[in-house]
């Protein structure tokens, strides 16, 4: 589902000599927003975002202003995942003119007292000297599984769809396979194609799927039905000419039959995560390690400690004495990366986090 704020929210902060004002920006100014965009990162937003940008604009995007002048902006889309309210932000961005200013940390200033109350995460994708200063942890693993096919395969059973063609085949297919968050049926296409991707139709053998694509890469971000993943890789081969296919792992784990399967798989970091609730999260995702065991952790100004007892995750405000105590950035690791050998967190408790929080549910 997605929350969009039901009135325009704004306030003003102090930059030096003058002052920024932070205001929601109304449907009608999401052209302005997208071509401010458009040229800080050099591609069309618009295109690149149809959920946010499009016709059926969803989320809510911010603008900084510095005496009238657009100084920066950021969007946001929220989402529901295992009963977590979670929030993703993107399109952060700045004028050259104004970077230095406190221009982003007065948009994140704003989220943090007019927005982040409502969620109990956040994520966004980017560099981690970026985010960090702003309480994010960047940890979040993409695996990617390569498979390789011979060239001048015979295309067949692939079809590149547009909105309005299959809808509810997929959302259907999503419904029973897919590993992200809850999706709105009006917006099922647009978030699919969200971020650059295509999205396909693979029918083989009695066997069919959907695949939202990025075309440039030759990869399947999201791939949803019964189709086995190496055989949706040779459909796509075939149908784009390559002699290699990436699969985006749908989750922050590795799974040992792909592994079996691959030519090759390669791992990047580049999620970056704040728990803003972290009992809520901890209690609906968190999977211990152990039968037993117990930590205390820094969250939010807060303190809280775990306890795992007869396989079952419990969390609790305070720190008892005696226990070891981590910080939300070690948290934050133990929960979702991949490995995490120096964090003794990790070998209590572990989360799984879908890939399409970041890449297609989220910005």
């Amino acid at each position: 589902c997605t929350t969009v704020c039901p009135v325009q929210l704004w306030c003003r902060v102090k930059a030096g000599r003058k002052m920024i004002e932070i205001r929601e920006l109304a449907p009608g100014q999401l052209a302005e927003a997208a071509d401010f965009a458009a040229q800080q990162f050099g591609c069309d937003i618009s295109a690149a975002q149809p959920k946010l940008y499009g016709p059926r604009a969803a989320g809510s995007t911010y603008g900084a202003f510095i005496q009238g002048k657009m100084a920066g902006m950021l969007s946001v889309y929220g989402m529901t995942y295992r009963s977590l309210r979670w929030l993703s932000v993107g399109s952060v961005c700045c004028a050259p003119l104004y970077r230095g200013r406190g221009v982003m940390r007065a948009l994140f200033s704003f989220l943090e007292r007019e927005v982040y109350p409502q969620y109990d995460a956040v994520s966004l994708l980017g560099q981690r000297r970026l985010y960090e200063r702003f309480g994010f942890a960047k940890v979040y693993p993409f695996l990617e599984y390569a498979f390789c096919f011979p060239a001048q395969q015979t295309e067949c059973g692939v079809e590149r769809l547009d909105r309005g063609c299959r809808d509810n085949d997929l959302f259907t297919l999503y419904q029973q396979y897919g590993k992200g968050p809850s999706r709105s049926p009006a917006l099922f296409f647009e978030t699919a194609a969200t971020n650059g991707h295509a999205v396909y139709w693979l029918e083989e053998h009695g066997r069919a799927a959907y695949a939202a694509c990025r075309e440039d890469h030759h990869r399947i971000t999201e791939l949803c039905g019964t189709m086995p993943v190496e055989d949706a890789c040779r459909l796509m081969a075939a149908c784009w000419g390559a002699t290699k296919v990436f699969y985006q792992a749908p989750l922050n784990v590795l799974d040992p039959v792909l592994c079996s399967q691959c030519d090759s798989y390669a791992l990047s970091t580049r999620g970056n995560i704040r728990l803003l609730r972290p009992e809520r999260v901890l209690v609906a995702l968190a999977v211990p390690r152990v039968p037993e065991g117990a930590a205390a952790f820094l969250a939010e100004g807060q303190g809280f400690h775990i306890q795992v007892r007869k396989c079952k995750v419990h969390v609790r405000r305070g720190i008892p004495a005696g226990l070891p105590v981590y910080t939300h950035h070690e948290l934050v690791h133990a929960l979702f990366g991949l490995t995490a050998v120096e964090n003794p967190m990790a070998a209590l408790l572990h989360a799984e986090l879908p890939s399409a929080i970041f890449l297609l549910d989220g910005i």
